[in-house]
């Protein structure tokens, strides 16, 4: 295993859950601390590490031509609204995660259909 197997493990003592990550990414995000920041990066790229199935399963429905563009669309909603300290949706994304992402995505298929 390497060093950042422990991300991706649940079976691992010091596995972090999304809900944890979505906290981490909000506070690092807001820091001026630039190494704080690049944390906030690296979380964020598990986050859409552990989603891509997940996003991918639910939008499959819409087919190749549109798949890859919802997929995308998805990205940018999910962390816009993870990143918005002004608004609960993010909080919601804290306590629920998987309920937050489905949520989005269920949106986004909707558009596209």
């Amino acid at each position: 295993m390497d060093a950042t197997d422990w991300w991706r493990d649940r079976h691992d003592p010091d596995f972090l859950r999304e809900e944890t990550l979505v906290y981490l990414i909000r506070e690092f995000n807001q820091s001026a601390d630039g190494k704080l920041r690049r944390i906030a990066s690296d979380l964020s790229e598990q986050i859409l590490i552990r989603c891509d199935g997940f996003i991918m399963a639910r939008l499959r429905g819409l087919g190749v031509e549109h798949l890859e563009e919802a997929a995308d669309e998805v990205v940018v909603k999910l962390f816009s609204k993870i990143a918005d300290v002004r608004h609960d949706l993010a909080d919601f994304a804290q306590v629920a995660f998987w309920e937050f992402v489905n949520a989005v995505v269920s949106e986004l298929f909707w558009k596209h259909v």
